[in-house]
């Protein structure tokens, strides 16, 4: 857990203000969603940080399509960066726009080395029509 500061608001703020001083590209945040086994204690910091950071905020934390999009729309964020969805994913973009279904994760694939875990997901269009197939038998 990165904001596990005593006063993390305090801390994130007072950094976050500093770093409108700087041309950056963006910032990053990694704060779990509450309900999120890995989600801190108290409220949560990257909402206090959008509203004193000018510049463009990317947030991660356990976002699916629906909490990403909410989270943009309440202007608690510019970027949602979706870790685990798109190592399972290939196709995030895809998946999310129809409503499908997503790849579940093997988590004992994630930063090995060679394709398993990341080149071995199959994509919608790989699966769509095979499922389809056998609900309509």
């Amino acid at each position: 857990q990165g904001m596990s500061d005593s006063d993390p608001a305090a801390l994130y703020s007072y950094a976050a203000s500093q770093l409108n001083a700087y041309d950056l590209a963006y910032i990053h945040t990694m704060e779990p969603l509450p309900g999120h086994m890995l989600a801190g204690k108290g409220p949560r910091v990257t909402p206090v940080i959008r509203k004193i950071y000018q510049g463009v905020l990317m947030t991660n934390g356990g976002y699916d399509a629906q909490t990403g999009a909410a989270a943009i729309n309440n202007d608690e964020t510019d970027l949602i960066a979706y870790g685990v969805p798109f190592l399972a994913n290939p196709d995030l973009v895809t998946r999310y726009r129809l409503g499908a279904p997503l790849n579940t994760p093997d988590y004992d694939t994630f930063y090995s080395h060679g394709p398993e875990g990341y080149a071995d997901y199959p994509t919608w269009d790989e699966t769509a029509p095979q499922k389809m197939g056998a609900s309509s038998q």
